[in-house]
């Protein structure tokens, strides 16, 4: 999965700027934590883990 995250970030045009980025990786972990809220078993917890890893990591 890390892989595929890694893929996607480099087809980013160079024209959007590190700021903006930075912008969109805030808003997306801020929206995707929201479900951690919710959780309700340890199932749901691991697939919102995933998610939430995959949009953070590094690669």
């Amino acid at each position: 999965m890390s892989a595929a995250v890694g893929l996607s970030r480099a087809a980013v045009p160079a024209r959007i700027g590190l700021t903006t980025r930075r912008r969109a990786a805030t808003a997306g972990l801020v929206v995707l934590s929201v479900p951690l809220l919710f959780v309700g078993s340890l199932g749901a917890l691991y697939a919102v883990v995933v998610v939430l890893g995959a949009a953070c990591s590094r690669t």
